[in-house]
């Protein structure tokens, strides 16, 4: 059964195999296999618009938590002044900085300017965490 409701139905194509994000976001199964070392190129993702970008944010996010089991990890981000730089980003950044040692789990920013972080709004977290 699928959805019935015209306007829910509407919003959702895009996300769908029949809409521009299907490819990424729509699927019987999660083909998303994690392996010990994982990289996510995601330049161009920020560039594709909100309405693309949030919700292949999010499924990530939702993710890369979800592999977090207690066992030392690391969470690189290279080029921050880019993710500091975007709202959801940004918060999640500041998340994972209070909260993901108690899984074990370092983040760490990598960027070319430290004004970048200054500007970031979340400069306190920066510092405590560090």
């Amino acid at each position: 059964s699928g959805v019935q409701m015209r306007e829910i139905k509407d919003a959702l194509h895009h996300y769908t195999v029949d809409g521009p994000m299907g490819q990424l976001l729509d699927a019987e199964e999660d083909g998303l296999t994690l392996r010990a070392f994982q990289c996510f190129e995601i330049e161009q993702l920020m560039n594709m618009g909100e309405r693309n970008l949030v919700p292949a944010l999010t499924y990530l996010f939702h993710r890369i938590e979800k592999r977090l089991d207690g066992s030392p990890s690391l969470i690189l981000l290279d080029e921050a002044w880019l993710m500091l730089g975007h709202p959801v980003f940004r918060e999640k950044i500041r998340e994972w900085l209070k909260v993901l040692r108690k899984a074990n789990c370092a983040v760490v920013l990598a960027t070319q300017s430290i004004s970048d972080a200054e500007r970031s709004g979340i400069i306190d977290v920066l510092k405590e965490s560090c």
